[in-house]
Order: C-alpha cells, then structure tokens, then sequence
C-alpha cells in the first residue's frame, strides 16, 4: 500500500482506497465541560483510576460523592465518555474505559 497519500491498491481480490484524512475534533469532542459550575451539594460519579480495568475495558467500581468533595483537582467528564488514562503506567497497562454511570456528571483522579 503506497504511503499516507491516497494511493490505491489491492490486497487480495479488494481495492483498497486510502482514507481521507481528520481531526479527532471533527470526530469528537475533546475534554468536554460540564456546562458550568456544579451545585456543591449535586452528587456526582467518581471513578477512581484503580477502578478502571486493563482486562475488560470497563469501569469497576464508582463512588457517589457530592460535588463539593471532587470539585478541586479532578478531572471532569461525562457519562458515555472514553476514559484514558494520561500517566505513563497506566496509559502502558491500557486502562481505558468507556463510562456507563449513574451520574450524568462525573469526576476522575487523572484520565
């Protein structure tokens, strides 16, 4: 296959056209808010970045917590966002996840 430039080949008995190319921001959303300031008595998911597993690509366990707990420091996201892990061991042993919770609104140490 020629090179990352719209050659087309065949492998087999298919062509193969090569993709056009995009921003994963055409595609997706990235870092989404939460569309402001939480309510400190709101409850919200937490997902701590132990209960993120490597095997299944699921999220273990969640903590209800009020907003005012994880307001400062953690990671905002929302349910049915893909979870991956930025520190370099983690993101190494694949803990990535996609978020079925609860809370629509949710927090996390550092995905």
């Amino acid at each position: 296959m020629g090179e990352c430039g719209g050659d087309e080949s065949v492998e087999g008995d298919v062509e193969v056209s090569a993709v056009a190319y995009a921003k994963p921001t055409d595609a997706a959303r990235l870092n989404p808010t939460l569309g402001g300031r939480l309510p400190e008595d709101d409850l919200v998911s937490f997902v701590p970045m132990a209960s993120l597993s490597a095997e299944t690509a699921t999220i273990k366990t969640t903590q209800e917590l009020p907003c005012s707990e994880v307001s400062e420091g953690f990671t905002p996201f929302l349910s049915g966002d893909v979870l991956v892990a930025k520190i370099t061991p983690c993101f190494e042993n694949g803990k990535i996840a996609q978020a079925v919770l609860d809370h629509i609104k949710a927090m996390t140490l550092t995905a």
